[in-house]
């Protein structure tokens, strides 16, 4: 019995520590690869054109549990961001805005509040 507790007991520290690394995107390209690929993708846009790439939304399970969160490939393509609430406009020529600004890109991505930040510590055994 007591073996079958600790084995148990294991299995939770191993699992939570999987969860724990799941839980702070990383990319594994780098800046250049996805700006490499937006580029590339500007060579075959139409003129005058914009490409928007939306980030999938989070999925409820049984009312009150996320499931595990896997972001548009497309928008992890061109960005390397892996969170919800995003979006992404890659514009074939460089824009300019009310102040002489250039720019090729916009990405608008949802501010986090200060209470979501995570504390790795609770999450390890």
């Amino acid at each position: 019995m007591m073996r079958k507790l600790l084995t148990l007991l294991f299995m939770v520290c191993v699992a939570q520590t999987s969860f724990a690394q799941d839980l702070e995107p990383t990319d594994y390209f780098s800046k250049d690869f996805h700006a490499q690929r937006r580029e590339a993708l500007r060579k075959i846009m139409p003129d005058s054109s914009v490409m928007v790439v939306f980030a999938y939304p989070t999925r409820t399970f049984s009312n009150d549990v996320d499931y595990l969160y896997h972001q548009n490939p497309d928008l992890y393509y061109f960005s390397g961001y892996k969170e919800p609430d995003a979006v992404l406009f890659i514009f074939k020529e460089a824009q300019t805005d009310d102040k002489g600004n250039a720019y090729k890109e916009l990405f608008f991505v949802e501010k986090k509040p200060a209470t979501r930040k995570l504390d790795r510590s609770t999450l390890r055994c």
